[in-house]
Parts: structure tokens; sequence; C-alpha cells
């Protein structure tokens, strides 16, 4: 999974993968009603430590949303958009859930 695919909502997150009927429920594993990029980015208690992690890596962005870490933002400089998108990619590489 990579960036791309969470913007384009076409992921092997269970919420992706109900829409188009590959899985019976959007459910996360943890126990909330959906797995989208929002919960699995920020919310989802499994990977609680990471995102902490993450999130103080990119301690400039102010109360951070989905569309930030997947998107970045013009106010941001290139320098901290590249950091978004390499510490996102590496959120996402350093979990068993995609592999």
């Amino acid at each position: 999974m990579t960036n791309l695919t969470n913007r384009l909502n076409c992921s092997d997150l269970n919420k992706d993968l109900y829409r188009i009927g590959i899985k019976d429920s959007e459910k996360c594993d943890c126990g909330y009603p959906w797995e989208d990029a929002y919960h699995y980015l920020l919310k989802c208690k499994k990977y609680n430590k990471l995102q902490e992690e993450m999130l103080k890596s990119l301690d400039f962005i102010e109360h951070v949303k989905t569309a930030d870490l997947l998107y970045g933002k013009n106010k941001y400089s290139m320098c901290q958009n590249v950091l978004i998108f390499q510490k996102v990619q590496k959120f996402i590489k350093s979990k068993t859930r995609f592999k």
C-alpha cells in the first residue's frame, strides 16, 4: 500500500475492499466500525506507538488531518512536504498490516 492507493480509495484497507465487494465488512480488526485512511493513519489503537512517532516527527503540522498526510499542503515548504511523504511511507511500510 502507498500514499497513492490511499488517495484513490483503492487501498487494502477494509473499507476500500468492502466497497468493491472483496471483504464482507469494513470493520477494523481493532473493533472500530471501519478501517479507512483516517482511522489507520491517526486513530487505530493497534498502531498508537507508530502513529505517535510519525506525528512527533511532523510536529510542524497543526491539527493533523488525513489530507495533510496524504497530499501535503501548499503552505508547507517542499522539504516539509517531502518529509510528510517519507514519514507516511515509513509508517505504512513498518507495519505487518500490508505484507
